[in-house]
């Protein structure tokens, strides 16, 4: 059976504070578990970019939930479709949070062209933040808890 994926991004409610982001993921990560789903959590200049994979029945709900969610707004899906092999099959959620630097200098080592958060928050470039994901599974890099301390 073929897995469907989805990603999407949003921003993040200003009143959200650290220990609630970590109390999220935690959640997260039991709920994705149990139902596998797998994917990985990208924080961003105040904006998530999440990639969710498994049972479409599953992450269609996970994402209703997500939708009605008020530390989010500003919702809007960036890709969605099935695959064959899943791109984050150990990862019931990964989590890296960095700055925009950052991103630029892991998109540059993986071969993303003209990258800019700009363009990956855009509707312009969605698979800048799929490729950008990916780069961090492949070369194993996450970080849980460092999450506000580069703002």
């Amino acid at each position: 059976m073929p897995n469907y994926y989805l990603c999407y991004k949003s921003e993040l409610s200003p009143t959200v504070r650290e220990e609630e982001v970590l109390a999220i993921l935690s959640k997260a990560q039991k709920f994705n578990l149990k139902n596998d789903i797998t994917g990985m959590l990208l924080y961003i200049d105040n904006h998530f970019i999440q990639f969710l994979e498994g049972d479409k029945e599953k992450i269609t709900f996970l994402y209703r939930k997500i939708m009605l969610d008020p530390r989010h707004f500003g919702l809007k899906t960036l890709s969605e479709g099935s695959v064959s092999i899943r791109s984050f099959p150990n990862w019931v959620m990964g989590f890296r949070a960095l700055n925009a630097e950052d991103a630029r200098e892991m998109a540059e080592m993986n071969g993303l062209k003209d990258f800019s958060v700009e363009k990956m928050l855009s509707d312009a470039c969605p698979n800048y933040a799929i490729e950008l994901m990916k780069s961090f599974y492949k070369n194993g890099e996450l970080n849980f808890y460092i999450f506000w301390k580069e703002k």
